[in-house]
């Protein structure tokens, strides 16, 4: 069923929170080898699903819980488990060795392993330390295997920089607005609103939200990991098996707008959304439409590449393509070919070109002294020109290549140009020139902790870092 459904990679559960292993690990009796299932002589689960992903050509991933309501050594415990499970004794230092040991089975007993899908790493027990160095063994096992981020716990560098170990990120039961610019992520999102099977929950997304959901997070640069929970007896619910369905046949005509592709090149459309190829000379935009335009005409905004070619990717039906100023039209047929989304296939030449309004960026628009401000023109095919006398940026206006210093009132103007021709509307940005307040006396309400402190910031410091001139508690 996952393979028809066009998936490339399964996470499979090998441990959840409550530390039962559905694999047959060496290191506890608590794992599948002391169930009636295992003497019934049907084996280890994980050893099936790698030789059955093997034989389908689907990545077998693992899914595995640092989290662990049964093992003895693992801390903290919880209010509704302190009678059940003290912790005297409890040794976590133990428990991280034989987290370490499972690892190491699951990565050298079943073959290439495409992921190590981490959870449960948000306790205080758990620390940047121990992820960062189960991350590594990871690596070590296996040099090709990809780890999520949930491995560790974000840490704040001596820089400020904050980070966390893994290779990619894990937004949960919610697709980022814009995606997550350069970092590697994927939505994990169940079909309806629980992870495991719940007979209670017929809150199923449609077959329309899951096959937009993929397009949304193809077009914003990121996967769809989405979950099934199998009934007691292993079988998918009818509900899951229909909705698999509908994205399978969905996939077979359009999955080349998917597999393989980068994120959309623009920043707004209307009518859906759009997913990149780049092929060298050429580059595949791939237009996935939600809204059929009534009068026939799909407006491709600000784009500067000539067109080569369109088409349909439903029955490959070729598309007439006109330039309008910097946009190009599409004419499209009357019926949309498939109600949820269609999509086209439009070949362009050369590396993508779009045209966007510059970005002025500046630490603040008042300035006592001096401040600066950078121009993004959000394309590296276009250049920027600005002005900072309030007229409307020319050809001839100033080239930006450099943040540009700023003493002085004024009103900066940038316009984004391409081959000697403006190409965007004006951005612009009112920068004011003010005095100072003067200092004035430290007070309050009675009581109050007042700390002086002597200093030339332009941003605030650590105060915590530092020791205060004077203190003292007003009065």
């Amino acid at each position: 069923m996952a393979k028809d459904a066009g998936m490339k990679y399964i996470v499979i559960t090998t441990k959840h929170h409550d530390g039962f292993n559905l694999f047959d690990s060496p290191y506890t009796d608590w794992n599948i080898s002391h169930t009636p299932y295992w003497k019934r002589g049907k084996g280890d689960i994980m050893s099936q699903m790698a030789k059955a992903c093997k034989k389908y050509g689907i990545k077998m991933c693992w899914y595995h819980s640092i989290m662990d309501w049964h093992e003895p050594d693992y801390l903290p415990r919880r209010s509704w488990e302190v009678g059940d499970r003290p912790a005297d004794g409890a040794d976590f230092r133990k428990f991280v060795q034989y987290l370490r040991s499972e690892v190491t089975w699951l990565l050298t007993h079943y073959g290439p392993i495409g992921v190590m899908w981490f959870d449960g790493e948000w306790e205080s027990t758990w620390n940047a330390k121990d992820g960062d160095a189960l991350y590594a063994l990871c690596r070590q096992l296996q040099p090709n295997v990809i780890v999520n981020n949930r491995v560790s716990v974000a840490e704040t560098q001596s820089d400020g920089h904050t980070f966390q170990a893994g290779d990619f990120s894990t937004p949960e039961q919610y697709i980022p607005p814009t995606g997550l610019g350069d970092v590697d992520w994927e939505t994990c999102m169940t079909m309806n609103d629980h992870w495991g099977y719940n007979s209670h929950d017929k809150n199923w997304k449609s077959p329309e939200t899951l096959i937009r959901n993929i397009v949304d997070i193809a077009s914003k640069g990121g996967n769809y990991l989405l979950n099934i929970g199998p009934r007691s007896d292993g079988t998918f619910p009818p509900e899951a098996v229909e909705r698999l369905k509908a994205i399978g046949r969905w996939m077979h005509v359009n999955g080349d707008s998917i597999y393989g592709t980068k994120a959309s090149i623009f920043d707004n459309l209307t009518w859906g959304r759009s997913t990149t190829r780049v092929l060298g000379k050429t580059t595949d935009l791939y237009l996935q439409v939600f809204d059929w335009p009534k009068d026939g005409k799909l407006v491709v905004p600000g784009i500067g590449n000539g067109s080569l070619s369109a088409e349909l990717l439903a029955g490959h039906k070729h598309l007439k393509v006109a330039r309008a100023g910097s946009d190009l039209i599409i004419s499209l047929p009357p019926k949309m070919p498939d109600a949820i989304c269609s999509v086209v296939r439009l070949e362009v030449a050369g590396k993508p070109i779009v045209y966007r309004v510059p970005k002025i960026s500046t630490p603040s628009a008042i300035l006592v002294g001096q401040t600066t401000a950078s121009i993004d023109a959000g394309s590296k095919q276009l250049q920027v020109r600005y002005t900072t006398d309030g007229s409307d940026p020319t050809v001839g206006s100033a080239l930006y290549e450099e943040p540009i210093s700023i003493a002085r009132s004024l009103t900066l103007k940038a316009a984004s140009f391409y081959q000697g021709r403006r190409v965007s509307s004006v951005a612009s940005e009112k920068f004011e020139k003010v005095m100072p307040n003067p200092a004035t006396t430290p007070g309050g309400e009675p009581g109050l902790l007042s700390q002086e402190y002597k200093g030339d910031w332009d941003t605030l410091p650590d105060f915590d870092s530092l020791t205060p001139r004077s203190s003292a508690i007003a009065d």
